[in-house]
């Protein structure tokens, strides 16, 4: 302190020093109050508060709300912010496999909201003993001995019975036969057909894709399935994954015997050659144009659709057999050729080597059918 300072002077000097010790104190007080308040706060909310007392379900599944609930490893009582969601999710679709996705959430004070979304057979991998049930993701949702067993104690998503299901085409000489020779008992429903009262399977359509050549080492329920081979994994999600994206349905074989020749067929009736995975984006949007072109021109036409040539996709036709018959000395012989299908065409092209469109030549005077080749600029 200044020696030759007045009195006024050295009042004005305390008070400045009280002044400062007092900013020191609040500086110090209210940081410790505000810490005191929360943690009296967090005491109070695990040992008094925001105690679980209803778990409510919402969404669409097979099981029952107590059976998702019981599951979930969630009891009345546990405390809201120590619940651990992530596990939640975990032990309801690895316990029950029909649900492909969990979202819990917190309504406060004392709920929790369990959100459910359905997942269903996409495809069924063909082994000794039957058949092993994947979903898109290849989560293993069950086994089954054979595909009637499936179709007698399924439904489709959304719970609907099987026969909800539009019914596939029929020629007009099996609607014929129907009118005139089925009883009137004959044409109600299969029982493999009716909704079961405690439904064992979900599936997206009545047709699965049928997956051959994948040897499965390990399949448990609610678990991504293990294939002998690791790559069948990846190639098989991605395939599932791209007839999502290019909206491709009604594939009922998938063969990964060989990983370079690559073989689905659509409803029975179309075989489509994949090849390698080479380019297998593209090839899958192609598939998804030709499979649409070809159901337009005949729903119910049977061929071979060629994905094998880079940036190319041809459909071939498959013919009739075309009888001959030769009379010889010892009597008449009728002959029966083999099918046969047409060979690729290139397809039109502007200036610029661009596609014109997708196209079906001209019919000719041959007896072969006229093909479709499809070709990305």
């Amino acid at each position: 302190m200044p020696v030759n300072m007045s009195k006024e002077e050295e009042r004005a000097l305390h008070r400045d020093e009280r002044q400062r010790e007092k900013q020191v104190r609040r500086r110090i007080f209210y940081p410790i109050l505000v810490l005191f308040v929360l943690a009296v706060g967090l005491v109070l909310s695990f040992t008094v508060f925001f105690h679980l007392s209803k778990a409510e379900v919402r969404g669409y599944s097979i099981y029952s709300e107590n059976e998702v609930v019981s599951v979930s490893g969630v009891k009345d009582g546990d405390n809201l912010f120590l619940i651990n969601r992530g596990k939640v999710k975990e032990h309801i679709t690895e316990k029950l496999p029909y649900i492909g996705d969990v979202q819990v959430k917190i309504a406060l004070p004392n709920k929790l909201i369990i959100t459910v979304y359905e997942t269903s057979v996409k495809c069924a991998v063909e082994t000794k003993s039957g058949y092993v049930l994947l979903d898109e993701n290849a989560k293993v949702l069950g086994t089954a001995s054979s595909k009637d067993e499936i179709y007698a104690n399924a439904v489709l998503e959304g719970g609907k019975a099987l026969s909800e299901e539009d019914p596939p085409a029929e020629t007009e000489e099996k609607s014929e036969e129907k009118a005139e020779g089925q009883t009137e008992e004959t044409l109600e429903e299969k029982p493999s057909q009716a909704k079961p009262e405690k439904p064992k399977y979900v599936l997206a359509h009545k047709d699965f894709v049928v997956l051959k050549g994948a040897k499965v080492k390990e399949a448990t329920p609610g678990q991504t399935v293990k294939f002998s081979k690791e790559k069948t994994l990846s190639v098989y999600t991605d395939i599932m994954a791209l007839f999502i994206e290019n909206e491709i349905t009604g594939i009922t074989d998938l063969d990964l015997s060989d990983p370079y020749n690559i073989v689905m067929k659509y409803e029975n009736r179309i075989d489509v050659k994949v090849g390698s995975i080479t380019n297998l984006k593209d090839k899958m949007a192609f598939a998804a144009e030709v499979i649409k072109d070809q159901d337009q021109v005949g729903p119910n036409a049977e061929g071979v659709i060629d994905l094998t040539i880079d940036k190319k996709a041809y459909f071939s036709p498959k013919t009739e057999p075309k009888t001959t018959t030769t009379t010889a000395a010892a009597g008449e012989v009728d002959e029966t050729t083999a099918p046969t299908t047409t060979a690729p065409t290139e397809p039109p092209t502007d200036a610029n080597g661009k596609k014109i469109a997708s196209f079906t030549t001209a019919p000719t005077t041959t007896t072969q059918p006229p093909e479709t080749t499809t070709k990305k600029p």
